[in-house]
């Protein structure tokens, strides 16, 4: 019997078929084989061309049983999505505007060697124009042409990431880019190729919406004889500009009108300086995000007009000081309700700046979260060590203040420390009548709640409608493979009941958690997993906190909330201790350092220069 006869007819049929296929294909190779040398070179070509149309087909159907192209076009349109993904090659540790702005380039170049892989991927790609449209320029080998090609339509992103790269054949072009061009980028500029770029930068750009120049040695006077014109005849779109160390020229044509993001950093003293930032900011009456950093000081333009900046969100003022910082305060002052302000002090003194009126001035309404506490700063190099952020944070529904700043910084000024700062900033009892819930946040340290002496207690107990204090410990263990005890949660920041000065107003305080995370971002001191022994874990010591609770000056406390992350533990018997003095007791395993409620104007998408800097990145 044969083999065939008990499958279905429709399976015999395609068995046959398939055998008679493989027989005529033999025995047509046969007879080529047997004639070849009788038939014409014109004969031979066409069979030749025949073949190869064969054997592309015979490739495409292999291709289609492979996995790759049995997938929906929909998950290899992710995954190639990924490809272009900027890297850390744009912005580098280190890089100057790091902390400011975070840009999100692709690298539509590394698409060209995907797109010959295989028919199915090199049809996925090219189907989508908008993955062809950001230009990456590292020297004159870099080919620009394919992308434009392949980019049909789109609006182009030209990214030039290096001093070294060389660009003489995209110049030679720039004509014919300009009018597609949306964004222009220079990451790493020195100031030759600025100078190569001037007279272009000179012409009209049609529809350019971001423009990034970032200088590689701001300090350098050299930078001064040139300057980068600003006008709405060059760019009439202009929406997001990045300026690092590049000086402007402000001249009597009118100035772009359509800005929503800038950023100015490191720009020199030079005569006029805060005038033309301030004639910048009088034409940008659709602000959003503004950026002020290490803008030094200069000639303060005197009864300046105030700019109206209705749609203005987010305002950072880094390290200035005084007389430039008031100045910027009052020309931001005229904005929306909805605002988020931080003032960032790092590399800086604040010197004298009279810090009392600052929170009645910006809070037009009355705030109902605070936040005061030391974290890490992020360290520029791997190997450099951590500084400290000392911060005092205040919200409200639809504001929020941010006063930020190093210790040593703090103490420099005359008669002020850290505590001293704090209380000046949080003067405005008024202004702080309404808050409900305090964060108080110890990191970069093995000291109780550094910095701050005894400041905090008396901040805390003249708010009379607080309900809930949160105290936070970022925890650093020296070595992954050491498990020392982490530093007791101490009550010492907490208002006293007991003949406390001030006397205690917060008559509504029922509630306290204690947090206890791992450093984030330290991957050397990684917490073991969920599923790990709890021997390896470090326990919480809370002796000297029931030692305080045992002297009565915490008795309004009723529940406590314990917050650990899988690195901690906290043994019951501990627990059946604390329930002695508070009539609920919660242990509660977290993934993270827990965040603090911000409002919208904080928290919302942000996405500016083709990247985006986040309010919250820096926040403690």
């Amino acid at each position: 019997m044969s083999p065939d006869s008990d499958k279905p007819p429709e399976e015999a049929s395609y068995t046959m078929t398939k055998h008679m296929s493989i027989f005529l294909i033999r025995k047509l190779i046969q007879s080529l084989d047997d004639e070849m040398e009788d038939m014409s070179e014109k004969i031979l070509l066409s069979i030749m061309k025949q073949l190869r149309e064969t054997m592309s087909n015979i490739a495409s159907a292999l291709n289609l049983r492979r996995n790759l192209c049995s997938m929906p076009v929909e998950i290899i349109t992710r995954i190639v999505d990924e490809v272009p993904s900027a890297s850390r090659l744009y912005h580098p540790p280190g890089w100057p505007l790091e902390t400011l702005w975070n840009p999100d380039f692709r690298n539509s170049s590394a698409l060209i060697s995907l797109s010959m892989t295989c028919r199915r991927l090199r049809n996925v790609t090219l189907s989508r124009t908008n993955w062809w449209r950001y230009m990456t320029l590292y020297d004159d080998k870099t080919s620009f042409q394919p992308l434009l090609s392949r980019s049909g339509e789109e609006l182009l992103e030209v990214i030039i990431p290096e001093p070294s790269s060389k660009t003489s054949n995209f110049r030679a072009s720039y004509g014919a880019v300009v009018p597609r061009m949306s964004g222009l980028h220079f990451l790493h500029a020195d100031y030759a190729q600025l100078k190569a770029f001037n007279t272009l930068l000179e012409l009209p750009h049609p529809v350019l919406q971001s423009l990034t120049c970032c200088a590689t040695d701001p300090q350098n006077q050299i930078w001064h004889r040139r300057r980068l014109g600003l006008s709405a005849h060059q760019f009439p779109r202009l929406r997001h500009l990045v300026l690092h160390g590049v000086v402007f020229h402000v001249g009597r044509r009118p100035l772009p009108e359509n800005l929503t993001h800038l950023v100015l950093s490191e720009i020199s003293s030079i005569p006029q300086l805060h005038e033309r930032v301030a004639r910048l900011l009088y034409a940008c009456r659709n602000l959003e995000s503004l950026v002020i950093s290490n803008v030094f000081e200069g000639d303060i333009p005197i009864n300046h007009k105030q700019p109206l900046l209705p749609r203005l969100r987010r305002v950072l003022l880094r390290n200035l000081v005084h007389r430039s910082l008031r100045f910027y305060l009052t020309m931001t002052s005229l904005c929306g309700s909805e605002v988020a302000l931080q003032i960032i002090n790092d590399s800086a003194s604040y010197g004298n700046f009279p810090f009392e009126p600052v929170l009645s001035e910006r809070m037009q309404e009355r705030a109902t979260m605070l936040s005061v506490g030391s974290c890490p700063m992020p360290s520029p190099t791997p190997t450099a060590t951590d500084s400290v952020l000392v911060s005092v944070t205040v919200t409200s529904p639809a504001s929020a203040l941010r006063i930020a700043s190093t210790p040593n910084l703090v103490n420099l000024s005359p008669s002020l420390s850290p505590g001293v700062w704090a209380e000046r900033i949080l003067s405005n009892t008024a202004a702080l009548a309404d808050v409900h819930e305090a964060w108080v946040v110890r990191g970069a340290s093995l000291q109780p709640f550094p910095f701050f002496g005894n400041s905090l207690a008396p901040i805390l107990a003249a708010l009379p409608a607080l309900q809930t204090v949160r105290l936070v410990t970022l925890d650093y263990p020296a070595r992954q493979d050491e498990i020392p005890t982490p530093y007791p949660p101490t009550l010492a920041c907490l208002p006293s009941a007991i003949g406390s000065d001030p006397p205690f107003n917060s008559p509504h305080l029922k509630t306290l958690y204690v947090v206890y995370c791992d450093s984030p971002g330290r991957t050397s001191d990684a917490a073991p997993p969920a599923g790990a022994s709890r021997a390896r874990r470090r326990r919480l010591y809370i002796g000297p906190m029931l030692t305080e609770l045992a002297s009565s000056a915490y008795c309004y406390l009723e529940r406590l909330v314990v917050q650990i992350t899988p690195a901690f533990k906290v043994d019951d018997e501990d627990v059946e201790r604390l329930l002695e003095y508070f009539l609920t007791v919660e242990v509660v395993q977290i993934d993270g350092p827990p965040r603090m409620h911000l409002p919208q104007c904080c928290t919302e998408d942000d996405d500016g220069a083709g990247g985006s800097w986040a309010w919250t990145r820096t926040l403690c």
